[in-house]
C-alpha cells in the first residue's frame, strides 16, 4: 500500500554519476535506473515513469559523450518497456554549433539558469500535459 497516489513519476538522475574523474558506465546507470523502476513498480505496476535525459553543461562538457551514451541506453530501455518514457531536453539547451548555450547556464556553468529552466520546462510541461490533460499546471 502506498500513502501517495501519484499520477506519474518524473525523474532527473545520472548527472552526478558522470563527472570528470568519476565516470560510471552506461550499463551501471541503466542498472541503477532499472532498480529504481522496480522499486516504484513494486507498489504501482502501471505507474508511468518519465526519465528526463542528462543535460549538457559547459563544466562537464568533456564527459558529454559519456552522458549521451547513458541517455541512449536509457532511451532504448524506455522504448522497450511499457509505461517508461524518455524526455530529451538537450537540443533546446544547445547552440547552433551543438555546444551548450551559455545563456542557459548559471554562474557555475553546471546548473541551469532561469532561462535554462524555462527552456527545460518548454519541453517537459507540454509532454506531461499531453499525457495528463486532466491536470492543470500554471
Amino acid at each position: 500500500m502506498n500513502a501517495y497516489q501519484p499520477s506519474a513519476v518524473v525523474i532527473f538522475a545520472g548527472t552526478n554519476d558522470i563527472t570528470p574523474g568519476a565516470i560510471k558506465t552506461p550499463e551501471q546507470l541503466l542498472y541503477t535506473y532499472q532498480q529504481f523502476v522496480a522499486k516504484v513498480r513494486a507498489n504501482n505496476p502501471e505507474l508511468p515513469i518519465y526519465y528526463i535525459a542528462i543535460t549538457p553543461s559547459p563544466r562537464r562538457w568533456e564527459v558529454w559523450p559519456n552522458a549521451k551514451a547513458v541517455n541512449a541506453i536509457i532511451e532504448d530501455y524506455s522504448q522497450r518497456t511499457a509505461g517508461l518514457f524518455y524526455v530529451d531536453t538537450g537540443p533546446v539547451l544547445m547552440d547552433a554549433q551543438g555546444n551548450p548555450h551559455t545563456d542557459n547556464d548559471a554562474f557555475d556553468a553546471l546548473h541551469l539558469s532561469d532561462k535554462g529552466y524555462r527552456q527545460w520546462t518548454s519541453i517537459i510541461r507540454p509532454r506531461l500535459l499531453k499525457d495528463f490533460p486532466q491536470l492543470y499546471w500554471a
